[in-house]
């Protein structure tokens, strides 16, 4: 009599941890029919949720508009966050693509190379202004690796920057008659 108390407790507890998975299972059962209805709900009214959402964006512009302002801006970080620990992967994909591509990277460059000096003209000129600050941030942030490569390249160059500033000097100091 003694050991039906304990044997009955496990048995019990055998029950409960049954019952606990079980429930785990429905819920998870629930969450995945819950997702199918929600889905065929979708398709089914695909065009009314399409009409819903653009008259609700009609009439609430400024919510719509603070949403997607804020939705850009969440996006930016989690990119920049991405790419900060996927540097070196995203840089091999690239250069993979680019090796693998060569040819036709090359020919798009020479058939669209006005459009594409077009695009960076009115780029620069929308945005003068921040592209100063960011070449003010770089120059500051590298300024000893500047001065160095400005020291290599003098050393490397210093016959020929003689030789054009000579050039300069004897056409700017000739009289012209």
């Amino acid at each position: 009599m003694r050991y039906t108390g304990r044997i009955m407790k496990k048995k019990k507890r055998a029950r409960v941890k049954a019952g606990k998975g079980a429930t785990r299972a429905a819920a998870a059962r629930k969450a995945e029919e819950r997702k199918a209805r929600l889905a065929a709900y979708r398709a089914a009214n695909r065009e009314k949720i399409k009409a819903y959402n653009t008259a609700y964006r009609a009439a609430n512009p400024e919510k719509f508009m603070a949403y997607r302002a804020a939705y850009r801006e969440k996006m930016k970080a989690y990119y920049a966050a991405y790419y900060a620990a996927n540097r070196e992967k995203i840089a091999a994909r690239h250069a993979a693509y680019y090796a693998a591509n060569r040819e036709k990277i090359k020919a798009y460059l020479k058939a669209n190379r006005e459009k594409i000096k077009a695009n960076e003209a009115a780029y620069r000129a929308a945005n003068r202004e921040k592209i100063k600050v960011r070449q003010a941030a770089y120059r500051a942030a590298n300024r000893e690796k500047i001065k160095a490569k400005q020291a290599a390249y003098y050393a490397a160059n210093i016959k020929k920057i003689r030789a054009q500033q000579a050039a300069y000097y004897a056409a700017k100091h000739t009289l012209k008659p």
